[in-house]
């Protein structure tokens, strides 16, 4: 989990966001006390924050060379090698990569079950 001043953190339960305004001694946090992101605010430690927020994924961008899946227009599974081709950069910007296959096989089954429920 890497956490960067400026980044909001959402509640778990009530989906109030918090703004992390700085880092303290590596792993204590000054998070802002309200929605409106102002200087005062209250510290966390990165435990605290696991248990009562949100924790976004870090986002997966293969390297130059690397090894990623994708899902083909019929529901299969493709391979490519990350060059930054233009079909690269279009798979990326609409999230259809994966770092392995089996994550693009649990993507696929979910993308036909949202098809599907278009037309019921």
């Amino acid at each position: 989990m890497t956490l960067q001043k400026g980044q909001i953190l959402k509640y778990k339960e009530t989906g109030g966001e918090r703004k992390i305004l700085e880092i303290l001694l590596g792993d204590i946090y000054f998070l802002s006390a309200t929605n409106d992101f102002e200087a005062y605010g209250s510290t966390y430690t990165k435990k605290d924050i696991e248990k009562y927020f949100e924790i976004p994924k870090e986002k997966w961008e293969p390297n130059d060379g690397e090894e990623y899946f994708f899902i083909g227009c019929c529901g299969d599974i493709g391979k490519s090698f990350w060059n930054e081709s233009g079909f690269d950069k279009y798979i990326y910007k609409i999230g259809n990569y994966f770092k392995t296959k089996e994550e693009a096989q649990k993507a696929t089954e979910k993308f036909k079950a949202l098809l599907k429920s278009l037309h019921e």
